[in-house]
């Protein structure tokens, strides 16, 4: 399949404007993605509620202090298996993209994903060591000193964010460009990123903004069934309480935690649709600026 795109990609676009084409473009092809796309959903979604329902097990044993090991490999092979779904589901979105098969277009997805993770551990790596170099032992003398370990971490998780935000482009050239090699994410296309981090920033921004305001609609009634679940199992543990959650809960619990999961799949063909248009806007821009230099 193949998304029906009315505009070049290769234009300039303003920041809302690629927000504003790619929703329209989602629009315009509700349908034909729903079809294409729902097996590989399904399956992201069975996951997705699998992992909250083990999740819940998990919880109620900490709060009996019991270890049930038969649900803790169970919880890993769903973790496992929701990383696979979650591979599959957007190796199939951008087969809408890229016209590739599926199965190349997995391979490469897995390892630009491979490669980006490889450069932050690198990058985590190097920044941990300056700052044990920098305070040593000091935070084993003193407990309260965590506080401040917690603030190296915070720190450390924002100098990272930053630093991987170029890697969107070059991340969705790859994908996008049989031409293009793995090497050239964290070469060439990284400092092409560079260039325009003001621009990757300000949609990255706003489009983290809008889909945040949109999960948290989409995502409310799983965080309000956890919730109660959660107050739920506090008070039996530590209080003793009678359980006060209606008999059909668990059945609403599942149902929800599924569609929940399965709706987030036109969420992240937005975001994909976001960063495929300012790819396609940095592309230009750089054909244009190549032009005006002779």
């Amino acid at each position: 399949m193949e998304l029906k795109i009315q505009e070049s990609i290769y234009k300039n676009r303003s920041h809302a404007s690629c927000l504003k084409t790619a929703y329209e473009t989602l629009l315009s092809n509700l349908w034909p993605v729903f079809k294409y796309v729902w097996p590989f959903a399904l399956f992201y979604a069975f996951c997705a509620m699998m992992n909250g329902v083990l999740n819940t097990s998990l919880r109620v044993d900490a709060f009996q202090n019991i270890v049930n090991i038969d649900t803790i490999v169970m919880t890993v092979v769903c973790l496992l298996l929701t990383i696979v779904a979650d591979i599959m589901l957007t190796a199939r979105i951008f087969t809408m993209l890229n016209k590739e098969k599926l199965l190349r277009t997995t391979w490469r997805y897995v390892k630009s994903q491979l490669t980006i993770l490889f450069v932050v551990f690198l990058l985590s790596a190097a920044i941990t060591a300056i700052i044990y170099a920098i305070v040593g032992n000091e935070f084993a003398s003193n407990p309260q000193n965590f506080i401040y370990l917690y603030g190296y971490v915070m720190v450390l998780t924002l100098v990272i964010s930053l630093f991987s935000l170029p890697y969107a482009y070059g991340f969705m050239r790859y994908m996008s460009e049989r031409e293009c090699g793995v090497v050239d994410i964290i070469g060439k296309d990284y400092i092409n990123g560079v260039r325009y981090y003001g621009f990757i920033f300000i949609v990255m921004l706003l489009s983290a903004i809008l889909l945040g305001i949109v999960f948290f609609v989409i995502a409310m009634p799983s965080f309000v069934i956890s919730t109660a679940e959660l107050l739920s199992d506090m008070g039996k543990a530590m209080l003793g309480d009678q359980p006060g959650l209606p008999s059909y809960f668990k059945a609403m619990q599942v149902v929800t935690y599924a569609l929940t999961g399965f709706l987030m799949m036109f969420l992240r063909v937005y975001f994909i649709l976001v960063i495929y248009y300012m790819y396609g806007t940095i592309t230009e821009r750089i054909r244009i600026k190549k032009e005006m230099k002779g």
